[in-house]
């Protein structure tokens, strides 16, 4: 049996006639174009690219044409694996090779000059490719398309008929192609959305795909009746294979979203990175005279950040919808992906604070959850002693981080929404604890470890709290950033600001910006 199964397997490569001659014309129009373009363009399309182009035609080739499509009638986790050739891997390599120029180049001069060229000059024409080319227009097609042909009738329907198969893979195809060209924006093609906004892009698809993954990880019946009913190979039952096929989905979106989030994170950085090299280089002629994005001028972010209480405002939404969580970890479903304290835990809070992390700084800190309560032991006077000598440093939250990840495998917290539930309460307990009995904000700075985490993270953010004027602070003689004044605290982690390197240990707590206006 197993030797006449891979036999089968090994026997079900075909040949589907009009999409590989397709691509092949296709190759061969790119490969004649580069050919001419890369006599006066060699910097903006190397070799490399063209190498880019031609794999990503050879692995559209291989979803459709190897066993992994014949398969994909029984396995699930096949059928997964085609949908992430055609999604994830083929279209970047597709748009990383900038095809515009090359494939007009390689088409005859006449069918340019005489047929296309009039009609790609007019308004119409120049209208719809805004709009089909819009980074919006492409967030929603990609997402629906992927939920939509997930939906189990659509998806029975395209295992059905063949037709309606080779429809949902261009759908998959094309609406990849068009996403994953506002995340490379290929030469010569032009911003519409500024960069900065690419990593939530990322991330915003990479939640759609994580939701959609966990439902076919974790559900508890086989959502696609047609696996249900198949002969079943390989000794895999159906409901494994469905959750293989999501946790693969899962996985491997998740990774690549992620990926090249954190590459358009540290592009984005890059002329800040060479910014502080000359601010180092010359800190009086650059550093206060350059102008520079500041988000306390913005009017309604800015106004709610050097407001009294404008941090404690963002906390208590925190605490709340924390308490929501918690609430439905402890009395809710035991089902991971429809409990709060498995969907929003795990899956949608961690990517979207470390983006938020690189790109506005330790944010988090600023809205913790967890230092809620040791507000009202301030408001008490109950913190009176200093944090033990011994204590001091690092060592005990990076001893509680592995005390976490060995928690989280050990105890499968993911996948255990009670578990979970029960950390988050510790969490806020231990936060109450060590601020009700020790001064100067000891929890975040010697004991919390996403604290720690988002300190070494947010060392490479785009902002953070800086000085306005170098000649006030050196005229200065009351420090009221560190020591307060009588309306206002200062500094609890006595952070003098000009000689303060980066944002470690940084809470974006605003004490020190609330206390002295510069």
């Amino acid at each position: 049996m197993p030797d006449s199964l891979t036999s089968a397997v090994a026997q079900s490569w075909t040949f589907p006639l009009w999409p590989t001659i397709f691509l092949l014309v296709g190759g061969a129009i790119y490969v004649r174009g580069w050919r001419l373009a890369v006599q006066t363009r060699p910097l903006e399309l190397p070799s490399w690219r063209a190498w880019c182009f031609l794999w990503g035609e050879a692995v559209v080739w291989v979803a459709i044409a190897s066993p992994i499509d014949a398969l994909g009638q029984f396995l699930l986790l096949a059928h997964m694996t085609q949908h992430i050739l055609l999604m994830f891997v083929a279209p970047p390599l597709i748009v990383a090779g900038r095809p515009v120029v090359p494939l007009l180049r390689g088409l005859p001069r006449r069918l340019i000059r005489d047929d296309l060229a009039p009609w790609m000059n007019t308004r119409t024409f120049e209208n719809l490719r805004a709009f089909i080319m819009h980074p919006a227009t492409a967030w929603v097609a990609l997402n629906v398309a992927f939920v939509g042909w997930h939906v189990p009738a659509a998806y029975e329907l395209a295992l059905r008929s063949n037709g309606w198969h080779d429809l949902e893979h261009a759908c998959f195809f094309v609406t990849s192609v068009l996403f994953w060209w506002h995340v490379l924006r290929p030469w010569p093609s032009r911003s519409v959305w500024p960069q900065w906004t690419i990593p939530f892009y990322l991330i915003s698809a990479g939640v759609v795909n994580t939701a959609l993954s966990a439902l076919l990880t974790f559900s508890g019946k086989v959502v696609y009746s047609t696996y249900a009913l198949a002969p079943r190979i390989f000794n895999i039952s159906a409901l494994n294979d469905q959750s293989a096929a999501g946790a693969e989905m899962w996985v491997i979106g998740s990774a690549i979203f992620l990926a090249a989030a954190m590459s358009s994170v540290l592009a984005l950085l890059e002329p800040a990175r060479n910014k502080r090299r000359a601010v180092a280089l010359k800190p009086s002629a650059t550093q206060f005279t350059q102008k520079s994005f500041d988000l306390l001028r913005v009017p309604v972010a800015g106004t709610l950040l050097r407001s009294r209480f404008g941090r404690l405002a963002l906390q208590v939404v925190a605490f709340v919808a924390l308490a929501g969580v918690v609430w439905d970890g402890l009395r809710g479903t035991p089902l991971s992906s429809m409990n709060l304290s498995g969907a929003v835990a795990w899956n949608f809070i961690r990517p979207v604070c470390l983006v938020g992390v690189l790109l506005v700084g330790n944010f988090f800190c600023m809205a913790c959850p967890f230092t809620v309560p040791r507000e009202l032991a301030r408001f008490l006077g109950l913190a009176r002693f200093q944090w033990p000598r011994w204590l001091r440093g690092k060592w005990p939250a990076i001893a509680l981080m592995g005390i976490f990840f060995w928690a989280y495998e050990q105890f499968a917290l993911w996948d255990s929404p009670r578990a979970t539930a029960l950390v988050l309460i510790a969490y806020v307990l231990t936060a109450l604890l060590v601020d009700s009995f020790f001064r100067g904000a000891s929890f975040c700075k010697h004991v919390c470890p996403i604290g720690q985490f988002n300190f070494v993270a947010s060392l490479v953010s785009l902002l953070g709290v800086n000085i306005r004027s170098t000649s006030t602070c050196s005229s200065c003689s009351t420090h009221d950033c560190i020591r307060g004044n009588d309306v206002q605290r200062g500094c609890e982690l006595q952070l003098y600001l000009p000689q303060k390197a980066g944002n470690m240990d940084c809470t974006l707590c605003m004490d020190c910006v609330k206390a002295c206006p510069h």
